[in-house]
């Protein structure tokens, strides 16, 4: 019996460094608010809707990238079970 081998996944690592970068984010823009520079109210949304966008290329970059691998596997695999189907082993 094969054992499995765990992986971590890497989208994991990508949501928490985002959210790193989201919280520090947003704690800059409030201190800026709180010190009276009312116009970061106004020009804090457009980065961060920038950030949200490469915040989901990056996941949707990993999801293919994890994808191929799995499409690479199977063919392995399909390719090693016809070579037992061909040699009677």
């Amino acid at each position: 019996m094969r054992r499995k081998r765990s992986r971590s996944s890497g989208e994991g690592l990508i949501n928490l460094t985002f959210t790193i970068i989201y919280i520090s984010y947003w704690w800059l823009i409030l201190q800026e608010i709180f010190q009276g520079a009312s116009h970061f109210i106004y020009i804090s949304f457009v980065p961060f809707i920038g950030l949200m966008f490469l915040h989901s290329l990056a996941t949707k970059w990993h999801e293919r990238r994890k994808e191929k691998q799995l499409v690479e596997s199977v063919e392995k695999s399909i390719a090693r079970y016809k070579d037992r189907i061909k040699t009677g082993a």
